[in-house]
């Protein structure tokens, strides 16, 4: 049985495959980090079920086009299931053009982690759709405009 440790690692792996494959456009091998009835819910239209539907998908985008990146892996392993919490990044010709949350559930098959559920969430486009009052999101805003104008961190803030 592999130690959570070994676990952890293999799961890190599955997702720098993944965006390796989503990126390269390589559809089949993509597909196949997925269990064969994984979905993946991108809250952006339905979400795309099945081996066959993920591979299309990744067939249908121009190679190297994005450039995905997930960080903040929250990893947690329970026997031959787990869960993965995690921020992305999508890029393309080098501006940041999406940043979200995401949740996927894992499972164990044949000795290697697929996604069997990925939720993809992503973070909102204007202020318009951050939960908040008016007021909290205005005043969240300034705060941060505030932040920006006194020059953000700087190494005697820690």
């Amino acid at each position: 049985m592999p130690t959570l440790f070994e676990d952890r690692e293999a799961i890190r792996d599955l997702y720098a495959r993944y965006c390796l494959y989503i990126d390269s456009s390589r559809g089949d091998e993509y597909a196949a980090l997925f269990t064969e009835d994984g979905t993946f819910d991108i809250r952006m239209g339905d979400p795309i079920v099945g081996r066959q539907a993920l591979a299309a998908m990744v067939n249908s985008m121009l190679v190297h086009y994005t450039h995905h990146m997930i960080t903040n892996l929250v990893i947690e392993v329970d026997g031959d299931e787990a869960t993965c919490d995690a921020s992305a990044m999508v890029f393309s010709k080098g501006v940041l053009r999406m940043t979200t949350h995401t949740h996927d559930d894992l499972q164990r098959v044949g000795g290697d982690w697929k996604i069997r559920f990925r939720t993809y969430e992503p973070d909102p486009v204007d202020d318009a759709d951050v939960a908040g009052s008016d007021a909290e999101v205005a005043a969240s805003a300034e705060r941060m405009a505030d932040f920006q104008r006194q020059g953000g961190w700087s190494a005697t803030d820690t």
